[in-house]
């Protein structure tokens, strides 16, 4: 089942790490979050890896809720600030198996590098363990991690050995002719598909 692409306007940071966008195996409520006294307040949401989306169902405020910059999500946590209040319809991925390992990725030559990191369907942190250049190392800037073919990037002479956190899955082969970077690492003949705006994969979790 195709999944819709998700808005992740949102995220406070880790631009890097899109989330793909809700289904029907993904779970949505209505949660209330709200901002008093014009004050920031977050909530984290029970028994989620990642949100995918968030939006107004109900609001409690007569301040506007505006994504992005009044209401949004980061990873399992929901935020509201500027005296926004509101009942929210919140879509996630519910808790899958994560692990992390370390990964040396190099940029030499100031040059655009990648690296694919082996069952990655979901790419939650990525961060600089040790640098092993003169060049700096900044998120979004000089590395980061796309979800759409598993891979994590480095430009501008980064080089060091990142921790890099994800949510594993296994590339899937039965529709593998539509998704050319799954030809030669996919195992079964079930699939689903996740949406990342124009890119689309098949995983199995």
């Amino acid at each position: 089942m195709e999944k819709s692409t998700c808005d992740v306007a949102g995220a406070r940071s880790n631009k890097s790490a899109f989330a793909p966008a809700p289904a029907e195996q993904d779970v949505c409520g209505v949660i209330r979050v709200e901002s008093w006294s014009y004050k920031y307040a977050e909530k984290i949401v029970q028994d989620a890896s990642y949100v995918l989306n968030m939006t107004v169902v109900d609001r409690q405020s007569a301040a506007a809720c505006t994504l992005g910059e009044s209401f949004g999500y980061q990873k399992a946590t929901l935020w509201v600030d500027h005296g926004c209040r509101a009942d929210f319809k919140v879509c996630y991925l519910p808790v899958r198996p994560t692990e992390c390992q370390v990964l040396r990725v190099e940029s030499w030559n100031y040059k655009y590098a990648e690296k694919k990191v082996a069952r990655a369907a979901l790419f939650i942190d990525m961060t600089v363990e040790d640098r092993q250049s003169a060049a700096s190392c900044d998120l979004d800037k000089s590395f980061g991690s796309y979800n759409q073919n598993s891979t994590v990037w480095v430009d501008h002479g980064c080089r060091a050995d990142f921790n890099i956190c994800y949510v594993k899955g296994r590339c899937d082969a039965s529709k593998a002719e539509y998704f050319t970077r799954c030809k030669t690492a996919c195992e079964n003949k079930e699939c689903t598909v996740l949406t990342f705006g124009q890119f689309a994969t098949n995983w199995v979790f």
